[in-house]
Protein backbone atom coordinates (compact mmCIF):
# COMPACT_ATOMS: atom_id res chain seq x y z
CA UNK A 1 0.00 0.00 0.00
CA UNK A 2 2.99 2.31 0.41
CA UNK A 3 3.60 2.40 -3.34
CA UNK A 4 -0.05 3.28 -3.96
CA UNK A 5 0.41 6.27 -1.62
CA UNK A 6 3.46 7.34 -3.64
CA UNK A 7 1.47 7.09 -6.88
CA UNK A 8 -1.39 9.18 -5.47
CA UNK A 9 0.99 11.86 -4.16
CA UNK A 10 2.93 11.97 -7.43
CA UNK A 11 -0.33 12.28 -9.37
CA UNK A 12 -1.39 15.20 -7.17
CA UNK A 13 2.06 16.79 -7.65
CA UNK A 14 2.03 16.44 -11.44
CA UNK A 15 -1.65 17.28 -12.04
CA UNK A 16 -2.92 19.12 -8.98
CA UNK A 17 -6.65 19.87 -8.75
CA UNK A 18 -5.79 23.50 -7.98
CA UNK A 19 -3.01 25.75 -9.15
CA UNK A 20 -2.77 28.45 -6.51
CA UNK A 21 -3.57 29.19 -2.89
CA UNK A 22 -6.25 31.48 -1.56
CA UNK A 23 -5.76 35.16 -2.25
CA UNK A 24 -4.18 37.32 0.42
CA UNK A 25 -4.22 41.11 0.65
CA UNK A 26 -1.39 43.12 2.19
CA UNK A 27 -2.81 45.17 5.08
CA UNK A 28 0.24 47.45 5.18
CA UNK A 29 3.40 48.19 3.21
CA UNK A 30 5.86 45.34 3.80
CA UNK A 31 9.05 43.89 2.40
CA UNK A 32 8.99 40.14 1.82
CA UNK A 33 12.30 38.43 0.92
CA UNK A 34 13.66 41.79 -0.21
CA UNK A 35 10.63 42.55 -2.42
CA UNK A 36 8.58 45.63 -1.45
CA UNK A 37 4.84 44.97 -1.37
CA UNK A 38 2.43 47.91 -1.19
CA UNK A 39 -0.64 47.98 1.02
CA UNK A 40 -3.66 46.53 -0.81
CA UNK A 41 -1.61 44.30 -3.11
CA UNK A 42 -3.26 40.93 -3.72
CA UNK A 43 -0.95 37.91 -3.33
CA UNK A 44 -1.33 34.20 -4.04
CA UNK A 45 1.05 31.27 -3.82
CA UNK A 46 1.65 29.57 -7.19
CA UNK A 47 1.47 25.86 -6.37
CA UNK A 48 2.24 24.61 -9.88
CA UNK A 49 5.67 26.23 -10.02
CA UNK A 50 6.66 24.71 -6.67
CA UNK A 51 5.75 21.25 -7.96
CA UNK A 52 8.01 21.68 -11.00
CA UNK A 53 10.93 23.52 -9.39
CA UNK A 54 14.19 21.77 -10.41
CA UNK A 55 15.86 22.97 -7.19
CA UNK A 56 13.27 21.04 -5.20
CA UNK A 57 12.60 18.01 -7.41
CA UNK A 58 14.84 15.70 -9.42
CA UNK A 59 13.49 15.37 -12.98
CA UNK A 60 10.38 17.43 -12.09
CA UNK A 61 8.57 16.79 -15.41
CA UNK A 62 8.71 13.00 -15.11
CA UNK A 63 6.19 10.80 -13.30
CA UNK A 64 8.31 9.14 -10.58
CA UNK A 65 6.22 7.90 -7.61
CA UNK A 66 9.41 6.73 -5.88
CA UNK A 67 10.27 10.35 -5.09
CA UNK A 68 7.98 9.99 -2.03
CA UNK A 69 9.74 6.80 -0.84
CA UNK A 70 12.38 7.60 1.81
CA UNK A 71 14.42 4.62 0.56
CA UNK A 72 14.53 5.87 -3.05
CA UNK A 73 17.34 7.80 -4.71
CA UNK A 74 14.69 10.28 -5.93
CA UNK A 75 13.65 11.08 -2.37
CA UNK A 76 16.96 12.85 -1.83
CA UNK A 77 16.97 16.57 -2.36
CA UNK A 78 18.59 17.80 -5.56
CA UNK A 79 21.62 20.04 -5.21
CA UNK A 80 21.32 23.73 -6.00
CA UNK A 81 23.83 25.46 -8.26
CA UNK A 82 26.12 26.30 -5.34
CA UNK A 83 26.19 22.67 -4.13
CA UNK A 84 23.95 23.28 -1.10
CA UNK A 85 20.94 21.01 -0.74
CA UNK A 86 17.67 22.72 -1.55
CA UNK A 87 14.94 22.65 1.08
CA UNK A 88 12.12 20.24 0.31
CA UNK A 89 10.07 20.99 3.42
CA UNK A 90 7.29 22.81 1.59
CA UNK A 91 7.94 21.72 -1.99
CA UNK A 92 4.86 19.46 -2.10
CA UNK A 93 1.73 21.44 -1.39
CA UNK A 94 -1.58 19.86 -2.21
CA UNK A 95 -4.07 22.66 -2.80
CA UNK A 96 -7.00 20.39 -2.01
CA UNK A 97 -5.73 19.83 1.55
CA UNK A 98 -3.36 22.73 2.24
CA UNK A 99 -0.21 22.33 4.34
CA UNK A 100 1.07 22.49 7.89
CA UNK A 101 -0.86 22.95 11.11
CA UNK A 102 -3.94 24.31 9.34
CA UNK A 103 -4.22 21.58 6.73
CA UNK A 104 -7.52 19.83 6.17
CA UNK A 105 -8.34 17.49 9.07
CA UNK A 106 -10.03 15.13 6.59
CA UNK A 107 -6.89 14.69 4.48
CA UNK A 108 -6.11 11.16 5.71
CA UNK A 109 -9.72 10.05 5.13
CA UNK A 110 -9.85 11.61 1.65
CA UNK A 111 -6.55 10.01 0.60
CA UNK A 112 -7.83 6.66 1.88
CA UNK A 113 -11.02 7.10 -0.18
CA UNK A 114 -8.90 7.87 -3.27
CA UNK A 115 -6.87 4.68 -2.76
CA UNK A 116 -9.91 2.46 -2.15
CA UNK A 117 -11.70 3.88 -5.21
CA UNK A 118 -8.60 3.46 -7.37
CA UNK A 119 -8.13 -0.15 -6.23
CA UNK A 120 -11.79 -0.91 -6.93
CA UNK A 121 -11.68 0.61 -10.42
CA UNK A 122 -8.44 -1.16 -11.35
CA UNK A 123 -9.66 -4.56 -10.13
CA UNK A 124 -13.13 -4.35 -11.70
CA UNK A 125 -12.57 -2.58 -15.02
CA UNK A 126 -10.19 -2.67 -17.96
CA UNK A 127 -9.24 0.73 -19.37
CA UNK A 128 -8.09 1.14 -22.98
CA UNK A 129 -6.59 4.51 -23.87
CA UNK A 130 -5.54 5.48 -27.38
CA UNK A 131 -1.72 5.45 -27.71
CA UNK A 132 -1.77 8.77 -29.61
CA UNK A 133 -3.57 10.39 -26.70
CA UNK A 134 -0.92 9.20 -24.24
CA UNK A 135 1.90 10.68 -26.32
CA UNK A 136 0.50 14.24 -26.14
CA UNK A 137 1.94 16.51 -23.44
CA UNK A 138 -1.28 18.51 -23.13
CA UNK A 139 -3.23 15.57 -21.72
CA UNK A 140 -4.11 15.72 -18.04
CA UNK A 141 -6.93 14.71 -15.75
CA UNK A 142 -7.39 17.99 -13.88
CA UNK A 143 -9.14 21.19 -14.88
CA UNK A 144 -7.52 22.72 -17.94
CA UNK A 145 -6.62 19.68 -20.00
CA UNK A 146 -6.64 20.55 -23.69
CA UNK A 147 -7.73 17.17 -25.04
CA UNK A 148 -10.94 15.17 -25.14
CA UNK A 149 -10.48 11.87 -23.33
CA UNK A 150 -11.33 8.86 -25.53
CA UNK A 151 -11.21 5.92 -23.14
CA UNK A 152 -12.91 2.52 -23.52
CA UNK A 153 -13.96 0.92 -20.23
CA UNK A 154 -14.84 -2.79 -20.01
CA UNK A 155 -16.24 -4.59 -16.96
CA UNK A 156 -13.90 -7.47 -16.09
CA UNK A 157 -15.89 -8.82 -13.14
CA UNK A 158 -18.64 -10.49 -15.16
Amino acid sequence: MDYLSYVVKETLRIDSPGTESLLYSAKENITLCGVPIKKGTTLALDITSTHYNPYEWQKPHEFIPERFDPESEYFNKPKSENGVEASKSRAFMNVAFSYGERKCPGQAFALLEIKVTLIYLLTHFDFDVCEQLLSKESVGFAIGTEEDMDIKINDITS
